[in-house]
């Protein structure tokens, strides 16, 4: 049976990491799932709640304590502590369809990929501008990841090989940390995306749900960006060329984001 290691990363979940551990449970296909809980440095009931879930459900649970040193960090904490081939990482804030992971471990078990996405309702992707797998699989390539990110963190199952070849996470990145290790995976090995959606916001979770705060997060947003660009450049994955371009046009787009919120929220 194939053990894929389900890592949730927890932050204040009290409210909604039940309900992620029940649509893990409640995933169709034959699959033997390690749910890694990493809780980091929450203020409220997070660890007590994981485990009274676990135990109402009847499964078996590895709950990690650590001080809050951000989402990047607990998820490879939780990935170093995992002992299956396949990671898929959960946000305790997400839920996940029924039969995401049948539908993506079909795939990955039958190709030679090292990482599956999914639709989710903020993509607005069209698929039909990139290679076609099958009718619900496209193939997604680094230079289509440059030009648009097809990949959040929930949606993803990833070879474990694979992430510790690119070394995971950026310990201690806080924005875009997960655009940068979708590059260096693409970069990497091939990738797919299952066009159907895969997961639902728990929560209310929403990117502009709300104005407060709104203009230093883009900001902090824009700047990771930036950092990932940088960093996929001195580590000769672009030239220079490509490198100014996606900088240039980041900056637009940030510009344009920035204002129409600001009109919004005004």
């Amino acid at each position: 049976m194939t053990k894929i290691s389900v890592v949730i990363p927890a932050y204040n979940a009290e409210k909604t990491l039940t309900d992620a551990l029940v649509s893990v449970v409640k995933q169709s296909g034959d699959f033997d799932f390690e749910v890694i809980v990493v809780n980091d440095g929450s203020l409220d009931s997070t660890s007590s709640v994981a485990i009274d879930s676990a135990r109402a459900l009847g499964i078996k649970i590895t709950l990690i304590e650590q001080e809050n040193k951000g989402v990047a960090t607990a998820r490879n904490v939780g990935v170093e502590k995992s002992t299956g081939d396949y990671i898929a990482f959960l946000d305790a804030d997400d839920i996940w369809m029924p039969t995401k992971t049948q539908e993506q471990m079909n795939f990955l078990l039958r190709n030679n990929f090292g990482m599956i996405g999914g639709n989710f309702r903020e993509l607005n992707a069209n698929f039909k501008k990139l290679k076609t797998i099958s009718e619900s699989i496209k193939e997604v390539t680094f230079s289509n990841l440059l030009i648009k990110h097809y990949f959040q963190p929930s949606c993803v199952i990833i070879k474990k090989a694979i992430f510790e070849l690119v070394g995971g996470f950026e310990d201690g990145m806080t924005h875009a940390e997960e655009g940068l290790l979708f590059y260096k995976i693409c970069y990497s090995s091939r990738c797919a995306i299952y066009c159907k959606d895969v997961i639902e916001y728990g929560g209310g979770k929403h990117p502009f749900a709300s104005g407060q705060g709104l203009s230093s997060n883009l900001w902090k947003m824009e700047k990771g960006e930036l950092y990932n660009y940088r960093h996929i450049y001195r580590k000769r994955m672009i030239g220079i060329l490509v490198y100014i371009s996606l900088t240039f046009f980041s900056l637009i787009k940030f510009s344009r984001r920035y204002f129409l919120k600001k009109v919004i929220f005004s």
